[in-house]
């Protein structure tokens, strides 16, 4: 055989072997793959002032991708999760959503928990055919702006309707203001439907006041709620922002009773920073049933898990389920999610709507102690 026939030969075996190692994205560039591994992204906010929320979610989001991939991973492939920062900003969340799908040919994503951040890539992700797993984007409407979209965290409207109707009960409770983050849509549909439960019940809203995530000085919202003097607030804003409102009110003599955004309140840290606990209460959902996550999580990392580090340590353990039934088929998710009825959560356990989203799920009303 002559030289250039074995050499073209030889050239031959290694470009095949080349191409059974690389496959090709659908905008036609080379990209690296692995059969033997399933490709995740997840981003939240990792810096900035809704950093706690992000932070904690991926601590425990992390914690049980270390669970999965030491039990087997997925039907033998293991988890590859690759963590952006979305900074709770729509167009860097749009920047993180391109490079997931375009560079990284990423077909499962999630991670949010602003639901601005949320609503921003639905279009991207819906375009791409990528199921998008939109844990803590509490935004009312969010499940309902896809045909590719699945939540793990209950709509806000029923937290703001839950404690509504428990102010509406009390007869010694005639007025209210509202406190809300205005650069969220999640804020802005919390209010609505506090506020609209407020007035079907013949309570009044004296004062509604939006705020910004860059606003730091609170004197001006302080001096008006003052004025105002209502029997309740309700603040829905960022945990750094929540702190400091509250303890603002608290020390200017608010003697009212208010009603603070669990996810805000029970963030890692800031009810220590709160320094008069009296009179404050939130809503959180029933837990119907508790793993063993909790305790587990604490012994493992000493470190309490909040409702958010759940929510991570869920989103990882229910795209495992899903996977296990479909593979990476987006499609095929999404009608399983449907289908799932009273999957065991860390936090109880859920059903789901014809949208994706959690059914609703019982309140209850506690006091800060």
């Amino acid at each position: 055989m002559e030289k250039k026939t074995i050499f073209g030969l030889i050239l031959g075996i290694v470009i095949i072997a080349i191409i059974a190692i690389i496959g090709v994205n659908t905008s036609g560039l080379f990209t690296l793959t692995n059969n033997n591994e399933i490709k995740i992204g997840f981003a939240s906010p990792l810096t900035g002032d809704a950093s706690s929320w992000g932070l904690q979610e991926k601590a425990g989001f992390e914690y049980a991708i270390t669970q999965i991939n030491s039990n087997n991973g997925i039907n033998g492939k293991k988890i590859n999760v690759i963590y952006e920062d979305d900074k709770c900003d729509a167009q860097t969340a749009v920047n993180v959503y391109s490079k997931f799908i375009n560079l990284d040919n990423i077909k499962i994503v999630t991670g949010p928990v602003c639901s601005s951040v949320a609503k921003s890539v639905i279009p991207i992700t819906e375009k791409n055919n990528v199921f998008y797993l939109a844990s803590g984007a509490s935004e009312d409407s969010i499940p309902r702006q896809g045909k590719l979209i699945a939540r793990l965290w209950i709509s806000d409207a029923y937290e703001s309707k839950a404690i509504a109707e428990y102010i509406a009960r009390n007869s010694n409770w005639k007025t209210s203001a509202t406190i809300y983050y205005a650069d969220n849509p999640a804020g802005l549909s919390s209010k609505d439907k506090f506020e609209n439960t407020i007035k079907e019940n013949n309570k009044e809203i004296l004062l509604t006041e939006g705020i910004l995530r860059s606003n730091k000085d609170y004197s001006t919202l302080i001096s008006k709620i003052l004025d105002k003097n209502p029997d309740t607030i309700y603040i829905i804003v960022y945990p750094e922002q929540i702190t400091d409102i509250i303890n603002g009110l608290k020390a200017s003599g608010y003697n009212g009773t208010i009603f603070a955004y669990s996810p805000s309140l029970l963030s890692e840290g800031i009810i220590d920073k709160i320094k008069i606990k009296k009179d404050i209460y939130y809503a959180q959902p029933v837990k119907t049933h508790q793993t063993n996550f909790w305790v587990n999580y604490q012994q493992d990392t000493n470190k309490i898990p909040d409702d958010v580090t759940a929510l991570g340590y869920d989103s990882a353990m229910f795209l495992k389920f899903l996977l296990e039934q479909c593979g990476e088929n987006p499609v095929c998710i999404k009608e399983q999610v449907i289908k799932t009825v009273n999957w065991q959560s860390t936090r109880g356990n859920f059903s789901f709507d014809q949208y994706g989203d959690l059914k609703e799920i019982p309140f209850e009303i506690k006091q800060l102690e």
